[in-house]
This record gives structure tokens, C-alpha cells and sequence, in this order.
């Protein structure tokens, strides 16, 4: 939407009253959905930045999620990270069900039957050297 929510998110440049109509919107939808900027809830207090000028005279935090506030439990972690492919830094963050119950150390154990299935064994053979370029740098 590149507009930042707040004036805390926004460093040097066009003040965001200028936008002001359009944060209004943005914060109104919010409050229909039910649900809020993720990254300001979890960092009420810092500077954090997803786009800035060359000389760094202007940073802006232009990209956020809006998530609803009933998922904010589940929120484990917010982050910003660079990106090679932009100009913005990506936002993530990592949720995790309350269903979810952790595993101790157990192993694998493999349904040797579809060896035998000819879809499944063509179907392995054809990923099998993508997954050695993914997990074998």
C-alpha cells in the first residue's frame, strides 16, 4: 500500500498526515476485520524500517501484516528480513496452532509397500535430485 500507519514508522521525507485518509481507511478495515499491525503489536517501541533510500535520509516501514487479533497466541515470532529481489525487506512471522503438541526423538519409519507403487517410486525418482540441490548447498 506503501503508506506507513503510523509517524513512528516513518523517518524523514513527507510527514504521513499527507496520507491521512488513507491510514484512516486502512485502521477502519482493521477494525472491521478485528485485527491489527502484527510487527507495531509485537514491537510497540522500536524504529524498524522495510524500505529505505540510499543514503538512508528517508525509512519508511511500508510492509506489514495485518493479521487478526484472535491468532495473536499463536504468534510465536515478527520479524523483518532482507530481500536480494527488492527494495523492500520482507516481513515474517511464525505462527503455531495450539493443536500442535511437540515430539520427543523417535524415528522414521517407512511404508515399504510403496516401493511397489509405480506412481509413487516415479514421483520420488523425478524430486529425488531437486531435494539433494535444496538440502545439499
Amino acid at each position: 500500500m506503501n503508506c506507513c500507519l503510523t509517524p513512528e514508522d516513518k523517518q524523514g521525507g513527507r510527514l504521513t498526515e499527507q496520507k491521512q485518509q488513507f491510514i484512516d481507511s486502512i485502521l477502519n478495515l482493521c477494525n472491521s476485520f478485528n485485527s491489527l499491525d502484527l510487527l507495531r503489536k509485537l514491537h510497540p517501541n522500536e524504529s524498524l524500517f522495510t524500505w529505505h533510500q540510499n543514503s538512508s535520509a528517508i525509512q519508511c516501514r511500508l510492509d506489514y501484516w495485518l493479521v487478526s487479533k484472535h491468532l495473536l497466541p499463536q504468534v510465536k515470532e515478527c520479524i523483518i528480513t532482507p530481500v536480494s529481489f527488492s527494495d523492500h525487506s520482507a516481513v515474517l512471522f511464525k505462527i503455531q496452532s495450539s493443536d500442535f503438541c511437540k515430539r520427543g526423538p523417535c524415528f522414521f519409519k517407512f511404508n515399504n509397500s510403496l516401493v511397489n507403487d509405480y506412481c509413487f517410486v516415479e514421483g520420488l525418482s523425478k524430486r529425488i535430485p531437486g531435494y539433494k540441490e535444496k538440502c545439499y548447498f
